[in-house]
């Protein structure tokens, strides 16, 4: 035992992932697994080895060995039943490494995203193995990519991930003009053609918007399934996710799987995120959301410098604003930096422009499931943004978190609610995290006095925006597509 609980150690050594350190971290790795009681057996076994080893070195040794015991005794505890093999902890501390791509230089994972204003402006993202220049060639016809710009080229290599990032902003485009596009190296390495639709100056026409939560690998596939329908048909403007994306925890294959399973709908329509504590990492002082971060490029900066976490757009008469619920430890939080944002953000709405203020985020401010989630983290939430919410009068608040679907009456600063949705002066929060995650559904405990639907089953939501005054809320089983639950927001803003 001893000798196994020694092979990581030996591993982290060394200063880049190696075949052989690879190999013993996995080994080491699945011996923890395995013997979930070691306690502080561990700590005491690597003081040890560190002690025995020349002076020069010991330092190092016992650095490696305090973040190697702070690893498995996380292991022991939270990880067992969130990792899919050894070797994803390993690339989490750099001591395995992982290909993104299929092969070299053809690009993959091509998503494209609100990056300003959505009448003249998109961000696309793309992922390469190789090193390779970032091409994007469009234009107004598939057969006429007449237009080109060169991209800026990123990587991170934390998580044990190979690969190259491409961003391209594109500028200048004409409004509700349909555009053709193609991603690559300018010479031989293309990506297949996609297109995307800027956003019309005509304000009296219907816009709808995919809903979802909870998504990842494993049962999403109904899902996918139903919203490339809508994609294929045209029948969707853009997609919001209330994070948990790919349920990552650190893992950059899984980052790569799902990415490379939504590309034919990211890459057609605008795909708007936010993160959820599975993109934070279950080890939370090494997740840092690399992935998130890298990976997309919302409104505002570049991807790369947080901006992502938080950020607001206007789309039609819509004002949306995306928040980070997030902190390291796997528990709710709201920066006081955040709320200030928050409260700044939505002071200068212009509600003659936009009337709709429509909030999404990751964890819930309001549900009926059992546990922490529901009442101690809940209320983190409500103290840091419910006053900000009502005072500027948002209109709808979408979560995610608990793998079910729940839809509130609007809701008080107080919590009571308000029966009716027709000019309610209070927020309607609507629970969608039944995109079908790995974890499987949840039930309720006893619902909350503003609890008026509670569906445990995977779907989907689409969000229908009429005019100014008039919104309609439907939530679809992704086992046939049926409506299980709707209602209709009507305000004189």
């Amino acid at each position: 035992m001893i000798f196994i609980l020694l092979l990581p150690l030996l591993a982290l050594v060394n200063a880049a992932p190696t075949p052989t350190s690879c190999f013993m971290c996995i080994g080491a790795i699945e011996f923890t697994l395995e013997n979930p009681n070691l306690g502080n057996e561990t700590e005491e076994i690597l003081d040890i080895f560190c002690a025995a080893l020349p002076g020069s070195v010991q330092k190092e040794c016992k650095k490696l060995a305090a973040k190697l015991d702070a690893i498995l005794t996380m292991l022991t505890k939270n990880m067992a039943r969130e990792m899919d093999s050894p070797q994803q902890v390993c690339a989490m501390i750099d001591e395995c490494s992982n290909k993104c791509c299929l092969s070299p230089n053809t690009p993959e994972q091509v998503h494209i995203s609100y990056i300003g204003d959505p009448h003249t402006q998109m961000g696309i993202v793309w992922t390469t193995l190789n090193n390779v220049s970032s091409v994007v060639q469009y234009g107004t016809s598939p057969s006429r990519l007449t237009s080109a710009l060169h991209g800026s080229v990123g990587t991170f290599t934390e998580g044990g991930w190979i690969g190259f990032m491409h961003y391209a902003r594109l500028n200048n485009l004409v409004a509700g003009t349909t555009y053709y596009y193609r991603v690559g190296d300018g010479q031989n390495a293309w990506s297949k053609t996609f297109s995307f639709k800027t956003e019309p100056l005509n304000t009296n026409r219907v816009i709808r918007i995919v809903e979802i939560g909870d998504m990842g690998n494993v049962n999403s596939a109904p899902n996918i399934k139903r919203i490339q329908s809508m994609v294929d048909s045209n029948s969707v403007d853009f997609i919001v996710h209330s994070g948990d994306i790919s349920y990552a925890d650190g893992d950059q294959t899984k980052w790569d799987s799902y990415m490379r399973t939504m590309e034919p709908i990211t890459a057609n329509v605008p795909y708007m995120v936010c993160p959820g504590n599975h993109e934070i990492g279950v080890i939370g002082a090494l997740g840092v959301a690399l992935g998130y971060v890298n990976r997309f490029i919302m409104p505002g900066n570049a991807s790369t410098d947080l901006q992502n976490l938080y950020y607001s757009f206007n789309y039609g008469p819509i004002h949306f604003v995306s928040l980070d619920t997030e902190s390291i430890y796997d528990l709710a939080l709201l920066t006081d930096q955040q709320s200030a944002w928050l409260a700044q953000d939505l002071a200068t709405v212009d509600r003659k422009k936009t009337p709709w203020v429509i909030v999404f985020g990751h964890r819930p401010f309001y549900c009926s499931n059992k546990g922490d989630d529901c009442d101690i983290e809940a209320d983190v939430l409500k103290k840091a943004a419910q006053e900000i919410f009502v005072k500027n009068k948002v209109d709808l608040v979408f979560m995610a978190h608990k793998h079910n679907y729940e839809r509130f009456w609007p809701t008080k600063l107080n919590g009571d609610p308000v029966k009716s949705y027709e000019n309610p002066d209070a927020p309607v929060y609507i629970l969608n995290g039944a995109g079908g995650n790995r974890e499987g559904v949840e039930h309720h405990s006893s619902p909350l006095p503003n609890s008026v639907s509670f569906i445990s089953e995977w779907g989907y939501g689409l969000l229908t925006v009429y005019n100014s005054s008039t919104l309609e809320w439907g939530f679809y089983g992704s086992a046939d597509g049926a409506l299980l639950d709707s209602f209709v927001l009507k305000v004189d803003h």
